[in-house]
């Protein structure tokens, strides 16, 4: 049975009763284990901004990218917000075993190469998040791309209008996963 894996951002959040993962769950009926960026990257006692330094400037992101590799199956969705977006796009980079990546505000996905998983992903954007990536980097195969218009880099921290359309979006998305997979 497929499970989301739910990766936090650097301040743990959101809330599980503020994430995707709870309609996620009553839609699919799938299994949700919810992971701190912090734990992934070896370094539980840190959050904020020391644990975004700790990731960017150190090994945090191998390491939280490693970890999360060994502990998936294939078929298995994560779902990571900010920098645990980051960090299931790296694993997949190192082994895709699992079957679909959605990256929320994942602006640091603008330093890898779009091209390069061999799972389908989707990241999902703040229009007016000055930190994501320019509009060409997502041209590749593997890659949805959507931008949410008049949304900031934390719209999903909000429940509104932009958080409503990003969980129209998952939810295709998912649907998606699970009819290719049906087809073998």
């Amino acid at each position: 049975m497929p499970q989301l894996i739910v990766i936090s951002d650097i301040y743990d959040g959101p809330e599980p009763d503020g994430c995707f993962s709870k309609l996620i769950a009553a839609k699919f009926g799938w299994t949700i284990k919810r992971i701190k960026l912090a734990d992934l990257a070896g370094k539980e006692q840190l959050i904020g901004e020391a644990l975004h330094e700790h990731l960017v400037q150190r090994t945090g992101f191998k390491r939280a990218a490693r970890s999360l590799a060994k502990i998936t199956t294939p078929e298995d969705v994560v779902l990571g917000y900010s920098a645990g977006g980051t960090v299931g796009y790296l694993s997949a980079e190192i082994n895709s075993s699992f079957a679909g990546l959605i990256c929320i505000s994942s602006t640091r996905l603008r330093e890898q190469n779009s091209a390069a998983l061999e799972i389908p992903c989707m990241a999902i954007f703040g229009e007016n998040d000055p930190g994501a990536p320019a509009a060409k980097w997502s041209r590749a195969s593997h890659l949805t791309r959507i931008d949410l218009p008049s949304q900031a880099h934390a719209f999903y921290a909000i429940a509104d209008e932009g958080w409503d359309q990003a969980y129209a979006h998952i939810e295709q998305f998912i649907s998606n996963i699970i009819l290719k997979s049906a087809r073998g």
